[in-house]
């Protein structure tokens, strides 16, 4: 016996999506669709009533798409994948996301001086809802201390009981490499411990202390021209001018930000129960002066995520059966 199948219909081939997120987090929406007729399909996703984003699938191919919001609302959602063909909707298919408060995160910031980067970020992630305290350095032992919706703590020396009280920490190089040996011993335990940690590289090749076991980077010999770029795989419409430096890939990395050539501008790693990103993104406050406080927003969100410390589950209830079918068993799983 030779089985011969028919060929595919038009319509969606594949489709998968983040069905549990945080508020304020993205909602990837991503598949492939054929389109073998002679006029191309828009796809929409829509909630609230409301287009969120959008692509075309051209005549005559089946490729895969991906469309990517951020939602701020929370509760169980119904969102809307629409196939428009002209003026003709030729599928509306409904896609349920649970979307969850987002847990308060305790942020601290080190910085080696007063710089546009650190007050834009402190200002934007308090004015999100972050707990943030700030330590800046003015002169040789003198800091500055500023603490945003969360009272005052000192934050004069590092040790394991102010980490502890952080889920991670933000900090430019220059600010590591001051620290005491007390001081990054320390912060090297609540790391295996689970604190998260974004460094902020500075333009020199080799990174900073212990992390140059982790990462290597590399110098292009040039500033390319500005760019888009890529985070977590949504491109934004801000151009970036990367500069001469660039991190290897490794397979003990994953991409956070990466540049059109392919280029790694932020990358995250493992480091005990924690985790640890670097970054060569020094001036994403330009994006805001800009207009293009979204992208600034996306960034950031996204090294955060990374990195944040996470919370210990009792139980949590999922559904493995990933697209339900009327009069067909559907299988929930309890972890605990």
């Amino acid at each position: 016996v030779v089985f011969h199948p028919a060929p595919l219909p038009d319509g969606i081939t594949a489709i998968s999506w983040t069905g549990k997120v945080k508020a304020g987090s993205a909602l990837t929406v991503q598949g492939s669709y054929k389109n073998t007729s002679a006029q191309h399909c828009k796809l929409v996703l829509k909630g609230l009533s409301t287009p969120l984003d959008s692509g075309v699938v051209p005549t005559g191919t089946d490729v895969p798409f991906r469309l990517q919001i951020t939602p701020r609302h929370t509760g169980a959602t119904t969102y809307t994948l629409l196939v428009i063909r002209q003026k003709d909707t030729l599928f509306a298919e409904p896609l349920p996301v649970q979307i969850e408060p987002a847990r308060p995160l305790k942020i601290l910031l080190l910085s080696s001086s007063p710089d546009f980067e650190t007050s834009f970020l402190k200002n934007r992630l308090g004015g999100n809802g972050y707990a943030v305290a700030a330590r800046s350095t003015i002169s040789l032992n003198r800091y500055s201390q500023d603490f945003i919706n969360t009272g005052k703590v000192d934050l004069l020396t590092l040790n394991a009981g102010l980490l502890q009280k952080f889920d991670a920490l933000i900090s430019d190089e220059a600010a590591l490499k001051s620290l005491r040996p007390a001081e990054s011993a320390a912060l090297q335990q609540e790391i295996n411990k689970g604190l998260g940690i974004i460094v902020r590289a500075d333009s020199s090749e080799k990174a900073v202390l212990w992390l140059g076991n982790i990462f290597h980077l590399h110098s292009t010999g040039k500033t390319s021209s500005p760019a888009f770029l890529s985070i977590n795989g949504k491109a934004t419409r801000s151009r970036h001018s990367p500069g001469g430096i660039t991190i290897i890939p490794q397979n003990n990395l994953q991409p956070v930000v990466t540049t059109p050539g392919g280029g790694w501008l932020a990358g995250a790693a493992l480091y005990g129960e924690g985790k640890v990103v670097l970054s060569l993104i020094n001036n994403s406050y330009s994006w805001v002066l800009a207009g293009n406080k979204d992208d600034y927003d996306m960034l950031w969100a996204g090294l955060i995520d990374q990195i944040a410390r996470k919370t210990p589950l009792t139980c949590e209830w999922s559904v493995s059966t990933s697209i339900p079918t009327a009069n067909q068993e559907v299988q929930l799983l309890l972890s605990g």
